[in-house]
């Protein structure tokens, strides 16, 4: 009778430790370049973040080259033990941030001095609307094509394939 109980616990406990249907993985991190144009930390990017892009995006520039590097612009990398940050994903390379796909217009990963300049027009690209802002629905990934808005390649791209995923090269 004993066994049986310890069994049934046991099984229970696995059952309560899994993930629960409909839960999903945690949310992505938001790129350090969308934390910072986000000023007000509202989720979506107002007309007057987006003007002011260009200045906001040099204040990243932590080593004073004039350009952002992939460090700079990377997400933090996920806490634990360094075993799972080496698992490989699953499903492919992880989908690119439209921010940052708007932003780096060549693809390369990085931010040079021309498209910090050109920031505003690019993120305006990104807002569907024309309403002047990009709300968070503007901004998310497009999951299946790796690119925003179901276009490969993003927006303004021309079906510019997008950047390869970091330490890929």
């Amino acid at each position: 009778m004993k066994a049986t109980i310890l069994i049934l616990m046991a099984g229970s406990g696995i059952l309560l430790a899994q993930d629960q249907p409909g839960q999903g993985p945690p949310p992505r991190p938001k790129s350090p370049v969308f934390e910072a144009l986000d000023v007000d930390k509202d989720g979506a990017l107002s007309a007057e973040e987006i003007t002011n892009a260009s200045e906001i995006l040099a204040s990243l520039d932590t080593d004073d080259n004039g350009r952002l590097s992939e460090e700079e612009t990377a997400p933090p990398k996920p806490e634990g033990d360094d075993k799972e940050k080496e698992k490989p994903r699953r499903g492919g390379p992880p989908p690119v941030d439209p921010v940052m796909a708007s932003l780096d217009q060549n693809g390369d990963g990085t931010l040079s001095k021309r498209e910090i300049a050109r920031a505003t027009k690019s993120l305006l690209e990104l807002d569907e609307d024309e309403s002047g802002k990009l709300e968070e629905e503007e901004m998310k990934p497009d999951e299946s094509t790796g690119g925003p808005g179901g276009e490969e390649g993003g927006p303004g791209g021309g079906g510019r394939p997008p950047h390869p995923p970091r330490g890929g090269r």
